[in-house]
Parts: C-alpha cells; structure tokens; sequence
C-alpha cells in the first residue's frame, strides 16, 4: 500500500490538526481515554506526521525531543487499515526521520500493553515496570536504532 506522508512542527499547521482528529478518535473515543481532548503540552514541541492512502487519512505520529531524549508517541492508526501493516511502515518512516534528520540512535516508547509484542517484533525492549496512564496500562520501551 502506497502511503503519503507530510510532516510538520509545531500545532499551528495543518498536518497537527488532521493528526488530533485521529489521535482524538482513537485515543479518547474507541480507547474510552479519561481525557476530554488529546491534546498536551508537547504537542507544540513535536514534530506531527500523517499519512495518506487515496487521500483519506490513515495514521498519524508524533516525535518529540524531552531531557535530550527523543520519544515517539501518538501513533494511530484507522481501524480499518491495522490489519494492513501499516504500522510497520510508520515506524520505518519515524526511524528515518530520527536517525536522518534529528541524529539519534535511541528511542523511548510509552507503548500500551496490550500492543507491546507490535514494538517487540521491531527491536523494542522493556526496561521499566506497567505504569497507568489515562486509565490504560502503558510499559516504557526502547530501541537502539
């Protein structure tokens, strides 16, 4: 599947606020998130992808630089387009973009735990105990790109 991807910084752009209507579809209604909204303070510091299959708005990810460490977070995918691998590509894409342009060679995840065996297939290891986070079971991952 051919995907298009846009990238921006910052939320006083397009690409952030296409990204928050699927963050927010995702996260607070299919999840059941306690949060009213998904927006957070570092959203204006991170870096907002999106991408596109036939024009229509697939997954969305956002990279952040925290304490000179970089996290990936936010990544959402359609319902209807997680069977399709599409989150391997996201992933590949944000490694890129890390290793390319931000020069890192390490990434942190907050990943939710039921989908940490996702992160596990691509090199992601856990290194701190389950934590809560908006009602949800998270654990803390990494990888050494």
């Amino acid at each position: 599947m051919g995907l298009q991807f846009e990238q921006d910084f910052g939320t006083n752009n397009e690409v952030f606020k296409k990204a928050i209507k699927l963050r927010e579809k995702v996260f607070i209604t299919e999840r059941g998130s306690i949060r009213n909204n998904d927006i957070d303070d570092y959203d204006d510091k991170g870096y907002h992808f999106i991408a596109t299959h036939n024009n229509e708005l697939v997954c969305c990810a956002r990279v952040i630089l925290k304490n000179d460490k970089l996290y990936w977070g936010r990544i959402a995918v359609e319902k209807e387009y997680r069977s399709q691998k599409i989150g391997a590509v996201v992933l590949e894409k944000l490694k890129e973009f890390s290793k390319d342009v931000l020069k890192q060679e390490i990434v942190y995840i907050n990943a939710v735990y039921n989908v940490k065996d996702f992160y596990t297939k691509f090199g992601f290891i856990e290194f701190n105990d389950i934590f809560v986070e908006d009602g949800v079971n998270h654990i803390a991952m990494k990888l050494k790109m």
